[in-house]
C-alpha cells in the first residue's frame, strides 16, 4: 500500500482496537483487521477453498480485513479484491476506500440498491446507531484521510475486466 492507503488502513485498524464493536469496521464493514496470528487458519482455508491460480494471487497479496464466512479483503498489485467462502475472487476497485461498498453488500445486499436501503438502516439502527449519523461520521473520517465516501460511487467495469483477465477469468 502507498502512504495514503496505509494511513487510512492504520486509522481504521486503530479505531477498531480502540472502539471494538463501536468502530467503523464493526458497524459498517462487519469485519476485523487481518492479524498475522490468523495466518495458519487463513492458509488452510485458502488451500481448501480456492483454485491454484487464485491461491497464487492471494498468497502474493496483502491481506487487509477478515469477515465472517471466509471473506477476506486484500490488495494484489494495484487492485483491491474480495474473496468469499465459495472460492470466488472479485474485483473491488483500485482504491482502499471502495472496500466498504462490498463489505456492506455482503451482509445487506447491493449497497446501491435503494430497495435494500431499508435493510441497511434497520441493521445499523439495531446496533444502536443512527444510520445517517454514522454515515456522516464515516464520510468525515474518509475526508480526513483524503478519500471521498460517496453514495453515488460507480463501479469501474473496465478495471474489473482488466483485473479478471489478470487473475485468469475469461469472458
Amino acid at each position: 500500500m502507498d502512504s495514503k492507503e496505509s494511513k487510512y488502513y492504520n486509522a481504521l485498524s486503530q479505531d477498531y482496537k480502540k472502539n471494538g464493536d463501536d468502530s467503523f469496521l464493526s458497524i459498517l464493514f462487519e469485519c476485523v483487521p487481518f492479524e498475522e496470528d490468523m495466518r495458519p487458519f487463513f492458509d488452510e482455508e485458502i488451500e481448501n477453498s480456492f483454485n491454484k491460480s487464485y491461491q497464487k494471487i492471494i498468497k502474493e497479496s496483502e491481506i487487509l480485513f477478515v469477515m465472517r464466512y471466509a471473506t477476506y479483503f486484500g490488495k494484489y498489485k494495484n487492485f483491491y479484491w474480495a474473496s468469499d467462502e465459495d472460492g470466488n475472487l472479485s474485483f473491488v476497485g483500485k482504491s482502499i476506500d471502495n472496500i466498504i461498498y462490498f463489505a456492506f453488500s455482503f451482509w445487506t445486499g447491493d449497497f446501491f440498491d435503494k430497495r435494500q436501503e431499508e435493510d441497511r438502516i434497520i441493521d445499523i439502527e439495531n446496533k444502536g446507531y443512527d444510520y445517517q449519523s454514522i454515515l456522516l461520521k464515516y464520510k468525515d473520517f474518509c475526508n480526513h484521510y483524503g478519500y471521498d465516501f460517496d453514495l453515488e460511487w460507480h463501479y469501474d467495469e473496465q478495471e474489473e475486466q482488466y483485473f479478471n483477465s489478470l487473475i485468469g477469468i475469461k469472458y
